[in-house]
Order: structure tokens, then sequence, then C-alpha cells
């Protein structure tokens, strides 16, 4: 692969979907005009070399940044007097890597963020191309700013220049979306309106209801970026190519989907794309009785974006660890100590996400997420048995929890992380207060859902749990702590004397987590009460084995603020076995 340092001049057509929608035929016919009198003389004018055309957008190298700059304000002046083109130009210095037919490198990056930031009929250059002019050309350049570009290690010092005649980002079609797009630790999406394939043309109501209500719940979470309707809705009735829209939109998902009616049945299906490479991460069909349509739609919505949210941030989780160590934000090393975290019973894992967790919060002191993933890595820690000071860890799990609900209060799952920290405290009522807003606040959350069960059977009521463990299991099937909804979902059954019941979740849970000692435990329970005893005999050594600080008074600690008459049933169990005081 070729490597080399150059010029780069990123250049794109303002609102190009609209123009093509309102009218194609000439859109088409000023672009190829401009193309040949205008944007292709005065980059070879300029000693420049078009590297990439992309219909509505160009990338171009330049072996200099006094060429790239001299070019790209010619370009904006001779568009002065065109009233249906404007462009916005970001340039940068900086590495690019020729692979085949593909370009890559920051250098291209930073000056497509450049692009994107622009207003209709500017420049924007970085900080680097500032450097090299003369001062002469420099000082063409004003309103300068710092920008944490997405996905780029250091801040950016932006320089601006703007034609007579440019346009107020206010006029542009997409510029509030395109604004939206360029921020710090936050993924990006926008979802398309899905195609209504059924032959009853009455049927669109439903497919742009449910695109709307996607776009509605997703837009309540803090940590995802989502393009606003009129945007996602530009590409109604228009041919996909996701990597095109993820570019003209600037985000790395795309969500699309369709709707066919048959009868009294509907057949809905939705699937996540990844912008950067056309790869499908999720998809996924849901057949349904067309009874009330608007439960309907209420159902599939709440479906569709609790699968979305676990997809993409696996998805997150699996980006981040195959990025640079030294390049990541703190977004980025959130998801990679979340990749670690999620290694719940390693020990050498735990050790690594406190870590990264940490210096994700230390990068961005007020990314919530990563403060709420600390609290949640010290339960965890407890749980395990891998601290010397359980109370002192605890203590500080709280304290990060606090800031986490501090900095977001409005946030579902750092809600529902301050509920069950809260809970194992025995702070019965700040526990509920919190876990009752996680629900509040994200209802489709399987972590929500979760925490309602787990707050009910701590509180005595197992058969009001049932529901909202099970909506959660349903909510999240592939959740990274699946094995933990169906432990809490053991313990209803096991509590209301569903033992048959109870056994089949316990062995699902320990499907999932195989190393978890809390599943053995409770598998040893319910098969004593069965009266299977070798069985019972076989995995208490199991829990043992891996969790040797099991007794009695250790796990009435563990179970903390749990109902009275619960945690003594419990303990009867474990005395029953054989559990040493």
């Amino acid at each position: 692969m070729a490597r080399n340092l150059v010029a780069i001049l990123a250049a794109d057509i303002v609102g190009y979907s609209t123009l093509m929608g309102e009218d194609e035929e000439n859109t088409l016919i000023s672009l190829r005009a401009f193309k040949k009198r205008n944007f292709n003389p005065i980059v070879l004018d300029h000693q420049g070399s078009i590297v990439k055309s992309m219909g509505d957008g160009w990338l171009v190298s330049f072996n200099n940044a006094k060429d790239a700059v001299h070019c790209a304000i010619n370009i904006q002046k001779e568009l002065e007097a065109d009233t249906t083109i404007y462009l916005r130009i970001g340039i940068h210095i900086g590495d690019i890597v020729h692979d085949d037919d593909e370009i890559y490198g920051d250098g291209i990056n930073v000056a497509a963020r450049l692009e994107s930031l622009a207003e209709p009929g500017q420049v924007l250059i970085s900080d680097s191309v500032h450097h090299s002019l003369d001062q002469k050309l420099s000082q063409l350049f004003g309103q300068s700013s710092t920008h944490q570009l997405k996905n780029i290690a250091r801040p950016v010092q932006v320089f601006r220049w703007a034609s007579t005649s440019a346009v107020k980002s206010s006029q542009d079609p997409t510029a509030s979306d395109t604004q939206g797009m360029i921020t710090p630790d936050k993924p990006s999406i926008a979802i398309l309106p899905f195609v209504n394939r059924s032959s009853d043309e009455d049927q669109e109501y439903f497919s742009d209801g449910l695109t709307e209500d996607i776009i509605i719940t997703l837009s309540s979470l803090s940590w995802l970026a989502v393009t606003a309707r009129n945007s996602s809705f530009s590409y109604k009735d228009q041919s996909v190519d996701v990597k095109k829209i993820g570019r003209e939109l600037d985000v790395r998902y795309l969500v699309e989907g369709s709707a066919r009616k048959a009868g009294h049945r509907i057949r809905v299906t939705a699937q996540l794309v990844d912008t950067s490479t056309g790869d499908h991460i999720w998809a996924e069909r849901y057949d349904r009785d067309l009874s009330d349509i608007f439960d309907l739609q209420d159902e599939l919505t709440e479906a569709i974006t609790a699968r979305l949210t676990t997809e993409i941030n696996s998805s997150e989780r699996l980006s981040a660890r195959k990025r640079p160590y030294n390049n990541l934000d703190a977004w980025e090393l959130y998801q990679r100590g979340m990749w670690y975290f999620y290694k719940f019973w390693d020990e050498h894992a735990a050790t690594k996400a406190l870590q990264l967790l940490q210096r994700s919060a230390d990068r961005n002191p007020d990314f919530p997420y990563a403060y709420a993933a600390l609290a949640e890595a010290g339960f965890y820690d407890v749980l395990f048995n891998r601290t010397e000071d359980a109370e002192a860890t605890l203590a500080s799990s709280l304290k990060h929890a606090l800031k986490a609900v501090d900095l977001d209060p409005n946030d579902g799952h750092i809600n529902f992380v301050l509920g069950i920290i809260n809970m194992i405290l025995g702070s019965e009522d700040e526990a509920q207060s919190a876990l009752e807003r996680a629900i509040e606040l994200s209802p489709n959350s399987a972590d929500a859902q979760h925490g309602l069960g787990w707050s009910r059977l701590y509180a005595g009521n197992a058969e009001s749990a049932l529901a909202p463990l099970q909506k959660a299991i349903e909510l999240s099937p592939k959740d990274p702590r699946i094995f933990g909804y169906y432990l809490q979902l053991f313990l209803a059954h096991f509590l209301l004397g569903h033992h048959e019941t109870a056994l089949k979740h316990i062995k699902t849970a320990i499907l999932h987590g195989q190393e978890d000692p809390w599943g053995q435990l409770y598998l040893a329970m319910v098969c004593h009460e069965l009266g299977q005893i070798q069985e019972s005999k076989a995995a208490l050594v199991k829990a043992k084995t891996r969790l040797p600080v099991l007794s009695i008074n250790w796990i009435k600690q563990m179970l903390g603020g749990m109902n009275h008459s619960y945690s003594t049933r419990l303990l009867g169990q474990c005395r029953r076995m054989g559990l040493p005081e």
C-alpha cells in the first residue's frame, strides 16, 4: 500500500438529495455543467488530482496546502453567481493510504469532518493547513474555533473563509442534522422510512408511523445521535446506497425496513447496517396479527428499538477493540472497557475494564456512562469477591453512580445502576426511587425492566416481578447480562414455589453464564428442594470452587436489602445444603 503526505480537499454539494427529489433532471444537468466548466478545470489549474468522486462530492489531493486553499476559494467564487449549487469544503494535511481502488487515512477523515462543519459557501481549514500558509493567504481565514471532531483523537483548531454569497446554515435543509452529528463520544444513526410493500396504499401511514416512533424512541437515548425525521424522510421512495447516505448524513449506522400486509397478518422486517462497510449487523423479521393497529405499532417499536440498542453497543465494542489504543476517545475507551467488563468472571479482564473506564472518565469528566460503568464494575467486584473491602468498594460505586446521575438524570440505564447499588446497600427507598425513574425514562430498556422486576422481588412481591423480568428477556435476548435476567427470574419462581419452572430458568442462566458461581449455588438450592441430592451436591461443589468465600453470613450480606421473609427462606435452604455459617 502506498502512503503519501498530501493536502486533502473534501467538497460536498449542499442538500443534494433534496435537489434531486425536487427536480432530478435539471439538478443532473447543472451538476454536469458545473463539473465540466468549473470544478474540474480549476482543480487542474491548481495541480490537484481528483482521487475520489462520489456523485455529489469529491476528494482532491494536492502536493501543498497553498494550492489546495487557492483551488477551494476559486471554486467557491465561481459559484457566487449560481443560485442552484452550493458547496461546503474542508481541507486538511495528512497521510493517505492507497489500497487498490480505495483511499484511507486521517487526512481524509479530518477533511471530511471539516467539510461537514462548513456552512454553504464556506471553506474550512485545519490548524495544520493554516500553519502552512503564508501570511497573506492565512489572513483570509477568520473565526478560529476548536472542535473535537468525531473519531479524531486530538482537538482541531478550525479557520473559516466564506464567499460573499454564502447562505446561512439555517437555510440549508441538512445543516441542523449534520451539525448534530459532529459530536464526541457518541455513535450516530439514521432511520430510513420503512417501505410499504403492501398493495394497500392505506398501509403507508403504518410504515411511516413505525419509522417516526423508532426515531422518537431512539432520540431519547443520550448516548446516541439520531438524525431528525425530515432528513431521514428525504430518502423516502429512493433506492438505498447505504455508504452514500451514511456520508451525506454523517452517520455510522442506518436502519432500513419494510412492512407487508396480507389479510389479517403483517410482516415487518428491520435491519441495521454499518455505513462505513455496508455490512449488515443485525436483521429480524416480525410476524404479527393485525388487530389493533396502534397497539401493534407500539409493540413493534418496543421490540425493534430494544434490539437496536443492544446491537449498536455490541458493534461499538468490537469497533473500539480494533482501534489503536492511543487513538481512542472517551466513548471508545468506555466501549473497550465494557468489552472487558462483560467477561464478568475473569479477574484480569475486570481489572483491565476498571483501568479503561477510569481513563474514559479522565478523558471526558462530563461523560456520565463512564461513571455508571465504574459503579457497576465495582458492584460486580463485590458479587464475585474480587475486593478486600466490599463496604469501601460499594461506597465508591455509589459515589460513581451519583456522579453519573448528576451528569445525566434523564438516562434510564444510569438510574438503573444507581438503583441496584442502593438495593444491595439496603437503601430501599433510594433503590425504589431510582429504579422507578429508570422504567419511567426507558420503558423499552431491558435493563430498566430487569431493575423493576428485581426491585419488586427484593421488596417481597415475587409474583409482580415475573412480568418485567420476562419482558427484559424478550426485549434483549442477546444481552450480555442475560444470565442475570434468568437468575432473577429463577429466584422469583423459586420463592413462589414453582420449582420445576425455576429449575428450567436456572439451567438457562447457566448456559449463558457457565462460569457464574451464583448460578451453580441456585441450581444446588432448587435441586435440593426437588430431592435431587446428588445434583445439588455437585452444583454446590462447583459454586464453592469458583467462590470459596461462600457462607451463610457472606450470602446474607450479598442479599442486602432483600425482603426479610425471602432472605430467611433462601438462607434456610443454604443451611439445609450444609453451607457453613
